[in-house]
């Protein structure tokens, strides 16, 4: 029965997450598990697989979907040259330029380490090794990374950036490599033209924004999107000499710049890691042969080296990082960044088919990765402590004095927010500067503070005296990046096309009118709204989910969940009645009451950035 070993190898996907999740074994990835699980259904042990078409189909559509996936997991974002700031802490750190830096560092040991392998004679081909060498798992590295929500702080941003350049260059090299060592077939410069395209592609990201307009409709229409361009791209790579992964992961990348839904997202993961994936690392799993690596010498002596040399190539990163972070932290950052195994699998795959790689040297090689997968995030959470600038607090600049906007200033000093007043008139300053809070600038219309940006200012409150000036500085603020910005209006009497104008522009829009109107309004139509917001010891709140550590899980599975009772969740334009099995998304607004003691840590929580 040809289906049988496709079944098997099914059933031993399912029952590895089952039983990870039974014990709370997650001292290592579930990829891991799966080789390891390939290993004994295999010829190493229990020798009960044979690898048929259907396997090798499946496990074929595996290794495609791991590398789109991968493309899809890069932020470009990261790439943006950051705005300069006076704030000592954030000056003193250039993710980018760290990341860059210490990736040089890593190219130059990398080819140094695998010429070592070359001229002793334990490794022939240095140029295959040296791409292995300089390839980061980034899926892992954003794990780790997400766990400890620091995915927004300049270290985290660093060693993301590192793995990022860590699956762009190898997967770049890779294609060369086979173009020059593999069939007579490939193209170099065709090759060289489909990478020119795919740059073009990320630099006139204009060309996407059509899509986002569709994409509110039907969010099926992506998963039709997202197979086309996985199978055109892969054909178009194959066909002219390069190999499926560089089309595979150019697909991501495209996909990843049509800014899918988090739904969408979620599906292509259920798609990949769901079904196609697990096969694909079953299969590998299953083609070791442990029995002919472990017989051999040469092999047993190159699985702990390849292990070192996987750290040997970071050790430069070290004091790279330890120039901007702690000690300790630089340790880890390095022994993440040589967590290395999903991208070393389809390079095999390449080098075996241009015949660079045996089935030991194969086999010594993942089984390296494996290691590098189970003990470099543990020397990584062990190592790791908490930087000064992860416990900075949300920083709320508000231009205009006067009582509302102190009393709203002393209320956010109580709850650990960090108040910078500004304001351009000398009696206001005079009167509301007792405590010394209040600073005093010159014509704000003329000369808008030049250290209002997204590096020193999280939030900016606008309240000032002319309604149009007000506009003015709302656009500039936004211009700048601020990501909050919200503007007091006293009256209604704006002209309404101002009103939708700001609010298109992601601007905040209070006016005391309407908030007045609204209240009354309330406590006519649902009074028990009203107990609610004057109670003293619950309310009623909204938090804007930021952290993806609580994207794509459903509201049951939340860890404060019993804190709290979510009425409503605002996504987009559309305002949901949520259920326990409601799945929460990035941007959503949840609309919640609970105690006030422990609202603060919740929408602390909800509201970090990672």
């Amino acid at each position: 029965m040809e289906k049988l070993p496709l079944v098997i190898v099914l059933l031993a996907a399912l029952l590895i997450p089952l039983m990870m999740g039974k014990f709370k074994i997650n001292v290592f990835p579930s990829i891991v598990a799966e080789i390891i699980v390939g290993i004994i259904l295999g010829k190493s042990v229990l020798n009960i697989i044979e690898i048929g078409d259907y396997l090798e189909i499946f496990s074929s559509f595996g290794v495609v979907f791991l590398v789109f996936l991968s493309g899809m997991e890069i932020d470009f974002s990261l790439f943006k040259k950051k705005e300069e700031t006076s704030d000592e802490d954030t000056k003193a750190v250039n993710p980018l330029k760290i990341a860059l830096t210490a990736y040089l560092t890593m190219l130059v040991l990398s080819f140094a380490v695998s010429y070592f392998f070359h001229f002793s004679g334990l490794f022939e081909d240095y140029w295959l090794l040296f791409i292995i060498f300089t390839s980061i798992a980034l899926g892992i590295v954003i794990a780790s990374l997400k766990e400890r929500e620091l995915l927004s702080q300049p270290f985290g941003q660093t060693i993301l950036l590192i793995a990022v350049l860590g699956e762009i260059t190898p997967l770049v090299l890779l294609t060369v490599y086979s173009s020059v060592f593999g069939s007579a077939d490939s193209n170099l410069w065709m090759i060289l033209l489909i990478l020119g395209v795919a740059a073009l592609l990320l630099r006139f990201k204009k060309v996407y924004t059509f899509f986002e307009e569709i994409d509110k409709v039907t969010t099926q229409l992506d998963i039709r999107l997202a197979f086309f361009i996985i199978l055109t791209l892969v054909a178009v790579a194959e066909g002219t000499g390069a190999e499926s992964v560089l089309g595979a992961f150019l697909a991501g990348i495209v996909m990843k710049l049509l800014k899918p839904r988090e739904s969408t997202v979620e599906k292509l993961d259920s798609f990949g890691y769901g079904f196609f994936i697990p096969i694909y690392f079953i299969v590998t799993g299953v083609k070791l042969d442990l029995s002919s690596i472990f017989s051999d010498a040469k092999t047993l002596l190159l699985i702990p080296l390849f292990f070192i040399s996987f750290f040997l190539t970071r050790i430069l990163v070290i004091p790279i990082l330890n120039r901007h972070f702690k000690r300790a932290n630089a340790w880890a950052g390095t022994f993440l960044s040589a967590t290395t195994l999903t991208l070393i699998l389809p390079i095999l795959e390449v080098a075996e088919q241009v015949g660079a790689v045996n089935d030991n040297e194969k086999g010594a090689l993942i089984l390296a990765s494996v290691l590098t997968c189970v003990f470099f995030p543990l020397f990584y959470n062990k190592l790791y402590q908490k930087e000064p600038t992860e416990n900075r607090p949300t920083r709320v600049s508000i231009i205009g004095t006067n009582s509302l906007t102190m009393a709203v200033a002393n209320e956010l000093l109580k709850k650990n927010y960090e108040v910078n007043l500004l304001t351009d008139d000398e009696q206001a300053y005079y009167t509301f500067n007792s405590e010394g809070r209040v600073q005093l600038v010159s014509s704000m219309v003329e000369h808008f503070p030049e250290h209002l940006t997204p590096t020193t200012t999280d939030v900016l409150i606008i309240n000032y005296d002319d309604t149009d000036n007000e506009s003015q500085m709302a656009w500039l603020a936004k211009e700048r990046g601020i990501e909050r910005v919200i503007v007091h209006f006293e009256t209604n009497n704006i002209v309404e096309d101002t009103y939708s104008e700001l609010s298109d522009y992601g601007i905040e829009i209070f006016s005391t009118f309407d908030a007045q109107a609204s209240l009354l309004r309330t406590m006519v139509e649902t009074p028990s709204i009203m107990k609610i917001i004057d109670d003293t010891e619950t309310g009623l709140y909204e938090a804007t989910v930021k952290n993806s550590r609580y994207a794509g899980i459903p509201i049951k599975q939340l860890p404060f969940v019993d804190a709290m009772t979510i009425s409503n969740i605002r996504r987009g334009d559309q305002l949901l009645t949520p259920h326990g099995n409601t799945i929460i998304e990035l941007d959503d607004h949840l609309i919640f009451t609970g105690q006030k003691e422990e609202i603060t840590g919740i929408k602390q929580q909800l509201e970090r950035k990672n």
